[in-house]
């Protein structure tokens, strides 16, 4: 007997099978805690980025209530680029049916200050996320002891533990913006 798609059900991605993913699927139950600021992306990505010498670009799938679904390396650059397509930024989201996604690279330089090229990324981005429904929170850019956030407009300052969950009535502007569900 043939099986029945169940549409309930998210689709479980052989890591092999989607370019590189750090995590993709997870359980509801094993969800982290819901993204309110760029701060709490910025502790999600840190430790992958943590003494790169090359750009690396992610991107982060929310789920309606704004949890990570997964972390997925888009693209792997050079010293100061990496190439970045929004098919290859919204196939995990939309395979994991996200709702929102935030994007973010680090800069090897140490500097957060945006290049004409990520303001071009994030505004094709943006674009691309409004023909598929998925909506685009953020491009967040992870210097050496700061990041850029494009939402909030400004340069913040990463937390001394990133993997600690930082204060958020500090760090950033947005929780005040669309960020928060």
């Amino acid at each position: 007997m043939a099986k029945r798609h169940d549409p309930s059900r998210r689709p479980v991605i052989p890591i092999g099978e989607v370019l590189q993913v750090i995590h993709l699927h997870l359980e509801p139950s094993e969800l982290p805690p819901a993204v309110r600021s760029g701060a709490d992306v910025v502790s999600l990505i840190v430790p992958h980025v943590r003494g790169l010498h090359r750009e690396a670009f992610f991107a982060v799938p929310l789920n309606n209530k704004h949890q990570p679904l997964g972390i997925h390396l888009v693209s792997m650059g050079t010293t100061n680029t990496a190439p970045v397509h929004p098919r290859d930024v919204f196939l995990p989201a939309l395979l994991a049916g996200a709702t929102a996604i935030v994007v973010t690279h680090n800069h090897p330089s140490g500097d957060p200050t945006p290049s004409q090229d990520d303001r071009l990324v994030t505004e094709r981005l943006r674009h691309a996320g409004e023909l598929l429904g998925i909506e685009l929170l953020d491009h967040l850019i992870i210097g050496r002891a700061s990041y850029f956030s494009f939402s909030a407009e400004q340069t913040l300052s990463i937390p001394v533990d990133a993997a600690a969950t930082p204060d958020r009535r500090t760090r950033s502007t947005f929780e005040q913006e669309t960020f928060v569900p």
